[in-house]
Protein backbone atom coordinates (compact mmCIF):
# COMPACT_ATOMS: atom_id res chain seq x y z
CA UNK A 1 0.00 0.00 0.00
CA UNK A 2 2.96 2.33 0.44
CA UNK A 3 3.56 2.30 -3.30
CA UNK A 4 -0.05 3.24 -3.88
CA UNK A 5 0.07 6.18 -1.48
CA UNK A 6 3.44 7.53 -2.62
CA UNK A 7 2.78 7.23 -6.33
CA UNK A 8 -0.71 8.72 -6.02
CA UNK A 9 0.75 11.61 -4.04
CA UNK A 10 3.39 12.36 -6.68
CA UNK A 11 1.08 11.81 -9.64
CA UNK A 12 -1.78 13.89 -8.27
CA UNK A 13 0.20 17.11 -8.68
CA UNK A 14 -0.48 17.06 -12.42
CA UNK A 15 -2.97 14.25 -13.15
CA UNK A 16 -6.51 13.97 -11.77
CA UNK A 17 -7.03 10.70 -9.94
CA UNK A 18 -9.63 8.38 -11.41
CA UNK A 19 -9.82 4.90 -9.97
CA UNK A 20 -10.75 2.98 -13.12
CA UNK A 21 -7.85 1.13 -14.75
CA UNK A 22 -7.65 -1.68 -17.29
CA UNK A 23 -4.09 -2.67 -16.42
CA UNK A 24 -3.46 -5.92 -14.60
CA UNK A 25 -0.58 -6.28 -12.14
CA UNK A 26 1.49 -8.86 -14.05
CA UNK A 27 0.94 -7.23 -17.44
CA UNK A 28 1.86 -3.79 -16.15
CA UNK A 29 5.07 -5.10 -14.54
CA UNK A 30 6.01 -7.04 -17.65
CA UNK A 31 5.61 -3.90 -19.74
CA UNK A 32 7.55 -1.85 -17.18
CA UNK A 33 10.48 -4.30 -17.15
CA UNK A 34 10.43 -4.41 -20.95
CA UNK A 35 10.90 -0.64 -21.00
CA UNK A 36 7.48 0.10 -22.46
CA UNK A 37 6.38 2.03 -19.35
CA UNK A 38 8.44 4.86 -17.90
CA UNK A 39 7.64 5.89 -14.32
CA UNK A 40 8.96 9.42 -14.76
CA UNK A 41 5.59 10.28 -16.29
CA UNK A 42 2.89 11.25 -13.73
CA UNK A 43 0.16 9.40 -15.63
CA UNK A 44 2.22 6.20 -15.47
CA UNK A 45 2.91 6.73 -11.76
CA UNK A 46 -0.82 6.97 -11.17
CA UNK A 47 -1.45 3.80 -13.20
CA UNK A 48 1.27 2.03 -11.19
CA UNK A 49 -0.40 3.09 -7.94
CA UNK A 50 -3.81 1.90 -9.15
CA UNK A 51 -2.41 -1.43 -10.34
CA UNK A 52 -0.85 -1.98 -6.91
CA UNK A 53 -4.06 -0.95 -5.13
CA UNK A 54 -6.16 -3.34 -7.23
CA UNK A 55 -3.70 -6.19 -6.61
CA UNK A 56 -3.80 -5.51 -2.87
CA UNK A 57 -7.60 -5.43 -2.83
CA UNK A 58 -7.70 -8.65 -4.80
CA UNK A 59 -5.22 -10.37 -2.47
CA UNK A 60 -7.04 -9.47 0.74
CA UNK A 61 -10.19 -11.13 -0.57
CA UNK A 62 -8.64 -14.57 -0.90
CA UNK A 63 -8.99 -17.66 1.25
CA UNK A 64 -5.21 -17.70 1.67
CA UNK A 65 -5.26 -14.23 3.25
CA UNK A 66 -8.11 -15.25 5.56
CA UNK A 67 -6.13 -18.31 6.66
CA UNK A 68 -3.07 -16.14 7.30
CA UNK A 69 -5.09 -13.81 9.51
CA UNK A 70 -6.49 -16.79 11.39
CA UNK A 71 -3.00 -18.19 12.00
CA UNK A 72 -1.69 -14.83 13.22
CA UNK A 73 -4.65 -14.35 15.53
CA UNK A 74 -4.19 -17.84 17.00
CA UNK A 75 -0.54 -17.05 17.76
CA UNK A 76 -1.61 -13.88 19.54
CA UNK A 77 -3.86 -15.88 21.87
CA UNK A 78 -1.08 -18.27 22.94
CA UNK A 79 2.09 -16.24 23.73
CA UNK A 80 5.36 -17.95 23.03
CA UNK A 81 4.03 -20.42 20.47
CA UNK A 82 5.04 -20.10 16.84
Amino acid sequence: MRYTAVFMLFASKSVPITIDTDNDFRGFHDRMWAGEIDLTNDENKLQYALVYMNEFLSNINTERFENSLRIVSLNQETPGSY
